[in-house]
This record gives C-alpha cells, sequence and structure tokens, in this order.
C-alpha cells in the first residue's frame, strides 16, 4: 500500500494529479496538464519502489499488521491501530530517506501497537461478547456444562492478559481464542449430549 509505505512520494503523486486536473478544469495549457501528469507518474513509481523497499525493510511489523487485519477483528474503533499506523508511516518515511537503521525504533513500536491493539479487542468485544452469549443461554444447559464453559472462557481471558508484555503471534493467539470459545460453547450447547445416553 502505497499511501502507508511511501507517504511522501504517495502526496507528491496526488498533488501533481489534483494540479493536472485542475488546469485541464480550467482550460489550461495541455503542456503544463503533461508535465503534472508527468511529475504524478514519476511520484507514483517512487512511491511504489520505495513501499517494496518496506515490504522488506519493514517485513516484520507488517507481518503483524496483516495478521491483525486477516484476523477478522475489528479496529474501527483502536486507537492503538492507528498509533501503529502512524509509527508504520514514521518507519516508511525513514526508508524514503535512506535511513533503513532508523526503522528499527519506529518499526518495533507499530508492532508493539499492532499487538496492543488485539489484545484490547479480544479483551474488550471478543471475549465479553461470548460471556454474553453464554449467559443468555444459561437457562438451555445443564450446572456442569454451564460451569465448565465459564471456566474456559475464563481461562481464554487469562491467556490473553498473559500476552501483555509478550511478544506473540496475533494469528496464532486469535485463531487459538476464537477455537476456545467456539469449543467453550459448543460444548455447553443445547444438544451437545445428545446421543450420548439412552
Amino acid at each position: 500500500d502505497a499511501a502507508l509505505l511511501s507517504p511522501k512520494y504517495f502526496t507528491e503523486a496526488q498533488k501533481s494529479f489534483k494540479k493536472a486536473q485542475q488546469i485541464y478544469d480550467q482550460g489550461g495549457k495541455l503542456a503544463d496538464v503533461r508535465k503534472n501528469l508527468s511529475k504524478c507518474m514519476e511520484s507514483l513509481d517512487l512511491a511504489t519502489r520505495t513501499a517494496e523497499l518496506c515490504q522488506v525493510a519493514l517485513k516484520d511489523v507488517l507481518a503483524v499488521r496483516n495478521e491483525a487485519l486477516a484476523s477478522g477483528l475489528s479496529f474501527d474503533q483502536s486507537n492503538d491501530f492507528r498509533e501503529a499506523d502512524k509509527k508504520l508511516a514514521q518507519a516508511a518515511e525513514k526508508v524514503e530517506k535512506g535511513d533503513l537503521k532508523g526503522t528499527q525504533k519506529p518499526g518495533d513500536q507499530a508492532a508493539e501497537r499492532y499487538r496492543k491493539a488485539v489484545l484490547q479487542v479480544l479483551e474488550q468485544e471478543v471475549l465479553p461478547d461470548a460471556k454474553k452469549k453464554l449467559k443468555n443461554a444459561k437457562e438451555a444447559y445443564t450446572k456442569e456444562e454451564y460451569k465448565q464453559a465459564e471456566e474456559s472462557l475464563k481461562g481464554l481471558e487469562r491467556m490473553v492478559k498473559d500476552q501483555k508484555n509478550e511478544e506473540f503471534s496475533v494469528a496464532g493467539l486469535t485463531t487459538q481464542v476464537n477455537e476456545g470459545i467456539e469449543q467453550a460453547l459448543k460444548q455447553s450447547s443445547p444438544g451437545s449430549q445428545s446421543g450420548t445416553s439412552e
């Protein structure tokens, strides 16, 4: 994504394109339109090449970001995710300037923020939603089934909290939590014992 990984050149391309469009709309010289479109294409080419370099220089933080996005979690309300994107853009700006060593700190900070955003969504949305689903269906289950599912969800909450100071795999954690929730709710769902006793 050139807008994220090469903000300077991408912005330059946008400005040149808008200027070309403005000149055209105002009936300006075709040569001026071509000149600005040419600048736009040059900037887009630089943005694309910089973005490709970022794919290598920032591969670890991009992997964390991509796993977070692929997790199916919603980060629309996450300040941490937005802050992580800002840190990633800072690291990308270092690449634009040719300062590959300078990418380390903002890249690490971005990865940390992406992980924090994942934990926040799991803690504040996903797990409470699972507990609510279980509670809403409490009457349909035996006491033992309900207690077992409740304990499973509490165990998942502890597991997520234990990750706060760790560098964890986003894909691994979100898969584990989702499977754990599915198993907890399944083990206590009506009919889960059907066919086991006659």
